[in-house]
Order: C-alpha cells, then structure tokens, then sequence
C-alpha cells in the first residue's frame, strides 16, 4: 500500500467553516530538472485547526487567480470549501503529512469577527 492510498476524513479538520491565514500559489514542478517552473496550477489556502492547537493544513484549489483576499500578518478568516477531501503523503524525511484538495474555496457568510494568531487574552 502507498500513502497515496490512505484516504483521511475530512472530519478530521473539525467543522466548518474553517479559518484561513494565508493563501499561496502553486507552481508546476518539473521532475526532470527537480526544480521549480514560472507556470502556476492552483492555490494553497492555509488553515489553522483550533482542536489540534492551530495546527496548519494547506488545501490545494484548482485555480489561476487567488480565491481569497489578502491577508494580514496573524489575519484568521473564516471559509468553507466544495468537494474538500484529504489524503497523506510520505515527505521527504520519511515522514506521512496530511494534505487536501477541494473544488472551490469562498469567504464563509459569518459575523464573527476576525480573530488574531498570537493574540494575548486580557
């Protein structure tokens, strides 16, 4: 069994909406080369998973232009995605990390109000 065959589910991420803190592209890697390419493929958004202490998973989204807004340094916002699903991958180190793909990412219709990475409690 590789660990492309493990399917992880997507409870695992808790409910959503999810919160987001960051987005990034994605480029084409050429394997012939192991580098990099210009031509870019899709959208990593970022989120912070509160009941695993914030730990952070990128979600890969199928797209050329950014789904999400700017974000600020320590900016959480909430999203929900379509089609998400996860999976792992052994790393270079040996070592199985999750991933996730979905369809299509979109600012959640919440009133929460933004909340701070590192925000200190008074």
């Amino acid at each position: 069994m590789k660990s492309s065959d493990i399917v992880v589910d997507v409870k695992t991420l808790g409910q959503a909406p999810y919160l987001a803190c960051g987005c990034e592209p994605v480029y084409e890697f050429e394997q012939s080369t192991n580098r990099r390419t210009d031509n870019l493929i899709a959208y990593k958004v970022i989120i912070a998973l509160p009941h695993l202490q914030l730990a952070k998973v990128g979600i890969k989204i199928p797209t050329t232009r950014n789904p999400l807004p700017e974000f600020t340094d320590g900016e959480l916002v909430d999203v929900e995605f379509k089609g998400l699903a996860l999976g792992v991958y052994t790393d270079r180190t040996g070592r199985l990390q999750l991933y996730g793909k979905a369809d299509s990412v979109e600012l959640a219709n919440t009133n929460k109000s933004n909340i701070k990475l590192n925000a200190k409690s008074e």
